[in-house]
């Protein structure tokens, strides 16, 4: 490791404008990460040192410090760097901040926002409204026109697409309410000597699920069936805590049952004597 230190000492070291050295160190910077044979952070320190600072640029943004890079790029005039570096963010918020940062620089440094108009179609996201603001007071906007009303009937076209999204979504909801009422007033009646469709017994004799298509299931035999299924894990999971709170929802409520009847019977006794 020493040894590879040195080695790119020597070339930031040697890396004045223009030279070989210089094209060599930035090459350098832009290789792969599985072959860098040096510290990233390490190599930032010697730029800073020796004062290469588009080298400085490659070594921001292979630390994913885009926000550095491209101010370093536009405080040393290299716009193209700033560019490819604003180009380089993944998310595309973050893109979309470099590259109105890329244009707020070149509208003030040039006094020329036609300039940061052509940026547009280079960023790839940027709007006609994130360049509006850097227009003077009293801009002619006559060389714009055309980008304007692009972008007025961009926006047309997605409040458009947002309205007929909204018409379906309230459609559904709709819907969906008018389901939710007429399931609440469905009901099915089931004779008591209706079987189990899992065990072929009684299903009432416990506590059970009806469906409406007429299968009646005990609640064990459901269980058992969905978990000796081909049902995902989380859903045998699910079932299996499902059941186990029943059980102890049942237990809890046989415990307390003779309590509770003895405690009514003796309140319906008082109530006699008085």
């Amino acid at each position: 490791p020493s040894t590879n230190f040195s080695s790119f000492s020597l070339y930031c070291r040697a890396a004045d404008p223009g030279t070989d050295a210089e094209r060599l160190l930035l090459a350098l910077l832009q290789i792969e990460p599985v072959r860098r044979f040096y510290s990233l952070k390490y190599a930032l320190r010697l730029c800073a040192r020796y004062g290469r600072k588009k080298a400085a640029v490659l070594a921001f943004g292979a630390l994913g410090m885009l926000d550095n890079a491209v101010d370093l790029a536009l405080a040393c005039g290299e716009l193209q760097l700033a560019k490819d570096q604003a180009s380089a963010a993944v998310d595309p918020s973050s893109r979309t901040r470099l590259w109105r940062r890329i244009a707020r620089h070149v509208a003030v440094g040039s006094h020329d926002v036609s300039l940061a108009m052509a940026l547009l179609p280079e960023s790839g996201c940027l709007e006609v409204d994130d360049v509006l603001p850097l227009f003077p007071d009293f801009e002619k906007i006559d060389a714009f026109k055309t980008q304007i009303c692009d972008s007025l009937e961009g926006h047309n076209r997605t409040l458009a697409a947002l309205r007929s999204e909204i018409d379906i979504a309230t459609e559904a909801s709709g819907r969906i309410r008018a389901d939710i009422q007429s399931l609440q007033d469905r009901c099915c009646a089931v004779d008591t000597s209706a079987p189990c469709h899992h065990c072929g017994l009684p299903a009432l004799r416990s506590p059970a699920a009806v469906f409406f298509c007429g299968h009646a299931f005990h609640a064990s035999c459901l269980t058992e069936l969905l978990q000796s299924s081909h049902a995902p894990i989380a859903v045998r999971l699910k079932v299996k805590a499902a059941a186990a709170r029943v059980a102890e929802l049942t237990a809890a409520g046989a415990a307390t049952a003779p309590a509770h009847s003895a405690k009514a019977l003796r309140a319906c006794l008082q109530h006699k004597r008085n």
